[in-house]
């Protein structure tokens, strides 16, 4: 049974092979809640973020218990991907690992248990700061020499502002400013 209030229902049961019916009980089914945070929000390429979240009860209390859905697309996208699941501790707590590809958003579905609805969070979002590499070419050099900057960002940014500076008397001077 789907899509109930958070009140008392009462359920009959009636068996399908003939057999007396079942005595109506009471059952009080709870509302649940899904508060979700990423840890780090912001990761570096290849480093992993921890999706956490406590499934609440709405009224007090946590749900215990049961599965948690992760659910993933990358930022910009409207089609959401089923990750992995997490199950729901005893203290209606979770947690999930996972490698953004890219700045990725994230939901987490919480399927219901024992008289709790399930519920699903508000979406979160993971940055990837970019990993940049530099390279100089030659890589010593005489007075008056010249020597060549290049390198590359992953994931690659277009039109992105790059500064080359040094450091002189306890301050950061700008060499060039370019872009990618």
């Amino acid at each position: 049974v789907t899509g109930l209030a958070a009140r008392w229902y009462t359920f009959t049961v009636t068996p399908m092979a003939g057999e007396a019916a079942g005595t109506p009980t009471k059952l009080l089914v709870k509302s649940s809640s899904l508060v979700i945070t990423a840890t780090p929000s912001t990761v570096l390429n290849t480093k992993p973020t921890t999706i956490a979240g406590t499934v609440n009860l709405l009224g007090g209390g946590v749900a215990t218990n049961g599965t948690a859905t992760v659910f993933g697309r990358a930022k910009g996208l409207t089609t959401w991907t089923r990750l992995g699941t997490a199950a729901v501790g005893s203290t209606g707590r979770f947690s999930y690992v996972h490698v953004p590809p890219k700045n990725f958003e994230y939901r987490v579905e919480y399927t219901g248990g024992t008289a709790v609805q399930g519920s699903r969070s508000a979406v979160i979002t993971v940055l990837l700061s970019p990993t940049v590499t530099v390279v100089a070419s030659p890589t010593t050099v005489y007075y008056g020499g010249t020597v060549r900057f290049s390198g590359q960002t992953y994931p690659a940014r277009v039109s992105t502002q790059v500064i080359l500076q040094f450091f002189y008397n306890n301050v950061w001077n700008n060499v060039v400013v370019g872009a990618t």
